[in-house]
């Protein structure tokens, strides 16, 4: 489906893709300008015996991204196909180059820490099947790398990041997101951000719901109800005693009437 989509609105995969996921960084940072890390393959014609090398010569594009919300997804998708060919085809500074300069006159050592790739363009080779179970950083520069391949014969995503910089939670939910907003092709044409995981609009419904019980319980009552529900639960440590909430009723109950005949007195 992604790729006979793509045909028809004339834009690769990649750069579809690579709008679904800055659509997620949106959602998460409120950012609507930044720019993404965009792996790509560069051979600097200044490289002493360049043409003798073999393979690919690994750097990076500073993509810049900007969401226009009056725009659809697909409209903004288009517009970051053709600055993509605007900059392969005018780029002088690949991103190191870039890195370099800023960290030389701003001093500014990270430019653009989320990186984002896709494979799917070169498809699935069934002859060659695989399995990938894990994806390492390799560079102090980036902050999270988000990889869209194919992995036992289905397209997925799979997100790097620095540990205690992020919530797991939150990653797996950026995951989520993104391979939902990817199997919603109808609202590529419609909807300016991706929505909400139908867990989380479930969620807010319950949240937002005002025909709901109001309870009219006191404090005390509620408190009450709980001592009964968990009476065999824990409740408090207090230097290695452990006491449940039955044991706090009882004190509690003990103070109160030692209390009551104090005020008497």
């Amino acid at each position: 489906g992604v790729k006979e989509y793509c045909k028809q609105a004339q834009v690769t995969p990649f750069v579809l893709s690579m709008t679904i996921f800055s659509y997620i960084i949106n959602k998460y940072t409120g950012l609507e300008q930044f720019y993404l890390n965009i792996p790509s393959g560069v051979r600097s014609e200044e490289v002493e015996n360049i043409e003798h090398t073999i393979g690919l010569c690994s750097n990076f594009i500073l993509f810049p991204i900007t969401i226009k919300r009056e725009l659809s997804l697909a409209e903004n998708a288009r517009i970051n196909q053709d600055r993509m060919f605007d900059i392969q085809e005018h780029i002088f500074y690949p991103g190191t180059d870039a890195i370099r300069y800023m960290q030389k006159v701003y001093n500014i050592a990270m430019a653009a820490p989320v990186v984002f790739t896709s494979m799917l363009e070169f498809g699935l080779k069934k002859e060659n099947d695989f399995y990938k179970t894990g994806w390492n950083i390799h560079t102090n520069q980036v902050m999270m790398e988000a990889d869209l391949i194919y992995l036992n014969k289905e397209a997925c995503i799979s997100i790097s990041y620095v540990q205690n910089l992020f919530d797991s939670r939150m990653i797996e939910k950026m995951a989520k997101m993104f391979v939902h907003a990817l199997e919603q092709k109808d609202d590529w044409e419609k909807y300016s951000l991706v929505q909400l995981l139908p867990e989380d609009v479930k969620k807010i419904e319950q949240f937002n719901a005002t025909e709901s019980t109001v309870y009219k319980d006191s404090m005390k009552e509620l408190l009450m109800k709980s001592f009964k529900q968990y009476q065999n639960s824990i409740a408090v440590i207090n230097e290695g005693i452990e006491y449940t909430y039955l044991d706090i009723e009882k004190m509690t109950k003990r103070l109160m009437k030692k209390l009551t005949l104090l005020a008497n007195d």
